[in-house]
């Protein structure tokens, strides 16, 4: 796969994400008005294990994006950030419960090593993630006007 192949995927995947592709405006809720539609929840998966395969695509302009439409008040997209933390970064815990349901003690387990993790956490299963793709998402969250 060449590098701007890859390009051109992330700009289709921001104009899809944009549910203006193809001439038409997707709904982001099924037909109950409550749940995420499919193709939304297809696309999120798929975001996440494209940007931990190949971690050196451009993850700026996703983020920008993401960032710009939380804070306009869509909260659709923020299944998208949570799948790129999960699976890109490495942080499994952003699908678990809010941090307040946690006891303490597996709050202090989350700070540990890899061994305390799956102790206090993960019921003895850690996921396997890229440490390329996390160094990458990671910088790109911490510099920039993304506002994290």
């Amino acid at each position: 796969v060449t590098p701007l192949s890859l390009d051109v995927l992330g700009f289709c995947i921001l104009s899809r994400l944009d549910g203006t592709a193809g001439g038409f405006n997707r709904s982001r809720l099924k037909d109950d008005g409550v749940n995420v539609s499919q193709w939304l929840q297809s696309l999120e998966s798929f975001i996440g294990a494209l940007y931990k395969r190949f971690p050196f695509l451009e993850l700026a302009g996703i983020t920008s994006y993401l960032m710009a439409r939380v804070s306009s008040g869509h909260v659709m997209e923020l299944g998208v950030l949570r799948t790129l933390l999960k699976e890109s970064g490495g942080w499994a815990f952003a699908d678990y419960a809010p941090a307040a349901s946690l006891s303490m003690a597996q709050l202090e387990g989350r700070a540990g090593s890899t061994n305390l993790k799956r102790e206090t956490m993960s019921f003895g299963v850690v996921p396997v993630f890229n440490e390329r793709a996390s160094a990458a998402l990671r910088h790109v969250l911490q510099t920039g006007d993304v506002g994290v």
